[in-house]
């Protein structure tokens, strides 16, 4: 039996989030049920700690926080970690979160030389999102043209790669040649705990962000909608869930336009089971939105969608039909947007997502946690 060896050097666990470790939780014991699995444990080596050593262990599942000094055992000879040794650490496959850092520091690492007689290498799965795969992204610049160049071998050289929605495996196989059967896509499940039951009932007059506040994330779009959809429904109230440097940029942007009494921006929210109720549509306007994560939540609140063109958009619409999800065009006239506003306000809110995320979310986890037994059979 041996172990899963997560690389996190971004710090993503060093915070100790319990959402991020329940999911966790989860993929393992998916992982340790399938059938002759070799897997027993999850153990995650995350970096941007205040201190070295065990930061967690519970269910089979270890956090290792990695300063400078584990960090260089572990690019050296992980078998003279003291921290290591005391956990008697056994690794079986490698997952890297994403083609540059995790993949960087695994790649350096002394678990990722392990040889045994059926395999050259300890085997890795590799993680790939919708922003790698975006029209001229590595031509953004400098350190986008590094990220690509590494992120294509670190693709060519993986075992098993994981993408969040079937046209970014089509995109991978297609562009960079790489077997379809090497390629698995399964989105990352969302946490089901905290939903409150949805009764049918109003939505608010108002839309909703939530995400964080950079460029990145279309906030320009978000601007112009406001601004259409005020001309139309001056009554309208705007939420803004979420942190970042544009913060003040689009608060002056939106109070151009919309009196300070109708717009609310609550910042970075732990939860938002809470928040939910205070938004009648929710407006994604990334052009590079993979997945959708927030998205999916506002759905299984009885939310409807209002998405600038993306992938996600168009899989996020196959998946719950254009009644709650529809695509957004700033470029239209106000009366139109107006029209799509009214249409979507009309619905009720009500649990039909979110009784259907259910089942789904039970074979999104399964699926991860197979997923990881697979690759660790090729080692055996």
């Amino acid at each position: 039996m041996g172990d899963v060896v997560l690389f996190d050097p971004r710090g993503s666990f060093s915070t100790l989030d319990k959402d991020l470790i329940s999911r966790h939780k989860e993929y393992l014991k998916a992982s340790r049920e399938f059938p002759a699995s070799p897997i027993s444990r999850l153990v995650i080596l995350t970096g941007k700690v205040e201190r070295s050593g065990i930061l967690y262990h519970e269910d089979n599942l270890i956090i290792v926080g990695c300063k400078r000094k584990i960090w260089l055992e572990i690019f050296i000879n992980f078998r003279k970690s003291n921290v290591l040794n005391g956990i008697d650490f056994e690794p079986q496959i490698i997952t890297c979160s994403d083609p540059w850092a995790s993949y960087f520091y695994a790649r350096l690492s002394s678990i990722f030389r392990i040889r045994n007689a059926s395999y050259a290498r300890i085997p890795f799965q590799l993680q790939i999102h919708a922003d790698f795969l975006t029209q001229n992204w590595r031509r953004s610049g400098v350190i986008p043209l590094v990220k690509f160049v590494f992120a294509r071998y670190a693709i060519k050289q993986a075992d098993q790669i994981r993408c969040v929605s079937n046209s970014i495996a089509m995109d991978i196989s297609t562009r960079f040649n790489i077997s379809a059967t090497r390629i698995i896509s399964v989105t990352v499940p969302i946490n089901v705990a905290g939903v409150k039951s949805v009764s049918e009932k109003s939505l608010p007059l108002s839309i909703g962000f939530v995400g964080r506040l950079h460029a990145e994330r279309g906030l320009d779009v978000f601007s112009k909608a406001v601004t259409s959809l005020f001309k139309i429904e001056p009554r309208l109230k705007v939420i803004v869930i979420g942190d970042g440097p544009e913060r003040e940029s689009l608060r002056g942007k939106l109070l151009e336009t919309i009196p300070s009494s109708q717009l609310e921006m609550l910042g970075h929210l732990n939860t938002l089971e809470d928040a939910w109720g205070k938004i009648g549509i929710l407006l994604s306007t990334a052009p590079t939105e993979s997945y959708g994560r927030s998205t999916r939540e506002a759905l299984m609140h009885g939310i409807p969608v209002w998405g600038v063109k993306s992938r996600g958009i168009d899989e996020l619409i196959a998946e719950a039909g254009n009644e709650v999800v529809r695509e957004l065009n700033v470029q239209l006239s106000s009366q139109e947007l107006g029209e799509t506003l009214r249409e979507l306000l009309a619905h009720k809110r009500n649990d039909g997502y979110y009784l259907e995320y259910l089942e789904r979310r039970r074979e999104i986890i399964k699926d991860i946690g197979s997923a990881w037994a697979r690759l660790a059979k090729t080692c055996q």
